[in-house]
């Protein structure tokens, strides 16, 4: 692929001049404002033992409130899980698996994870 002005190949840097290619902007589009970001929330779950949960596994809904006295007035909204998605203080959800139990070596050894 040759330059189209001075035939020689065209190059990468090439792109970030116009004029040479002969066409020129009239107006660049305006740069956008920042976003306002909040930074995420974590939510740790520490200390997991596979092997005390006796080879159960657990959905882990998160909800987060803006204060603890809110949270002290929180109730859980009903009694199912797949409307708990559509509430406005759900954050997400999790899975702890309960492993394979005592006959796992690697669940035996290994510490308690986060």
């Amino acid at each position: 692929f040759k330059h189209p002005t001075s035939g020689l190949p065209f190059m990468p840097g090439d792109c970030f001049t116009t004029e040479p290619l002969g066409y020129r902007y009239d107006v660049l589009p305006h740069r956008p404002p920042p976003r306002m970001s909040v930074a995420p929330s974590l939510c740790l779950f520490m200390g997991i033992d596979a092997l005390a949960l006796q080879r159960k596994s657990y959905m882990v809904y998160v909800f987060v409130l803006p204060s603890v006295a809110a949270a002290e007035e929180w109730a859980p909204p009903g009694d199912d899980p797949e409307a708990w998605l559509a509430a406005p203080t759900f954050a997400g959800a999790a899975a702890v698996f309960g492993g394979k139990g005592s006959e796992c070596g690697n669940c035996q050894t290994r510490p308690p994870y986060n």
